[in-house]
């Protein structure tokens, strides 16, 4: 199974436990398949003690993959597939693989875009990622090729912007096709609560919706935001240890970059390390107790 990039700036669950991986740990999710998506998700993002929780729902996961199906059909195979369906407005667009090639059917069994593309996603706010001759673009419900093929790989709509890859670079487009922000970033997150983060020159930053950089990447680490706020992490120098600090949505350093270590945000606290002492603090970065 081919997948294509996704990569998501999500709030963390609270879970308990902090992973040690953060901003570098990039998603990757396949349109094809909702069960194998979160399969991948869940092996290439969360720390093994995170994945650990996770057991139940990744054994549930790998059922319904199971029960699914979720494999390439093969070229000699004409038998009609289900890969996932979308419910729209009492619509339904159902992704189908027909002999290798994935097209879309309605509730009826009718065909309503033909099976003619090597990888398709369902739809998604009226737009479905398909690939061809090796190449991505989005379709609308009747087929037309609104966003023309010609990318490396696209994530789903988020926010009503997608990532898009070429090249080796990331950047968005909207739902018009219009690139919002051309593939120029080494790196980039799906859009959450208006912002994404991206990586250029191996610095992490924060960019806005209409393709403004609220932070210049500078950061050698971003976490996913927790309850408003993400750690981030910044070297000065060679000769000094690395530190550790909070930051908002709009790219303000809320809580200065001062600790050797720090956990995420979970019910307005978060515990920090400060030399060879540990405490909790408050999201104005007063300290309070646990």
């Amino acid at each position: 199974m081919n997948l294509h990039p996704f990569h998501s700036n999500f709030d963390l669950p609270n879970t308990g436990i902090s992973p040690t991986k953060t901003a570098s740990c990039a998603s990757r999710i396949s349109p094809r398949c909702f069960a194998a998506s979160l399969r991948t998700r869940l092996h290439s993002c969360l720390h093994s003690r995170l994945r650990a929780r996770a057991l139940p729902l990744l054994l549930a996961v790998c059922v319904s993959q199971s029960l699914l199906g979720c494999k390439p059909a093969k070229e000699s195979d004409t038998t009609v597939k289900v890969v996932a369906s979308a419910h729209r407005e009492g619509e339904e667009q159902t992704l189908v693989v027909v002999a290798g090639k994935y097209g879309f059917i309605d509730k009826t069994g009718k065909t309503l875009i033909a099976a003619k593309y090597d990888d398709a996603g369902p739809f998604n706010d009226g737009l479905a990622a398909v690939r061809l001759d090796g190449k991505w673009g989005f379709i609308d419900t009747t087929g037309k090729e609104v966003v023309p093929l010609k990318y490396d790989a696209t994530g789903p709509f988020s926010e009503k912007l997608a990532l898009v890859e070429s090249g080796g670079k990331y950047g968005f487009i909207d739902t018009s096709g219009k690139e919002i922000v051309s593939p120029t970033y080494e790196d980039a997150w799906s859009f959450n609560g208006g912002v994404s983060v991206v990586r250029l020159a191996k610095k992490w930053g924060l960019l806005d919706k209409t393709g403004k950089e609220n932070i210049p990447p500078k950061y050698d680490d971003i976490w996913t935001f927790n309850e408003g706020l993400a750690a981030v992490k910044l070297k000065l120098s060679e000769k000094e240890p690395e530190k550790w600090g909070f930051i908002d949505r709009t790219g303000k350093e809320v809580i200065p970059l001062k600790y050797n270590e720090v956990d995420y945000f979970r019910d307005g606290k978060a515990k920090v390390k400060l030399d060879k002492e540990t405490f909790s603090i408050n999201k104005s970065g007063e300290r309070v107790a646990p």
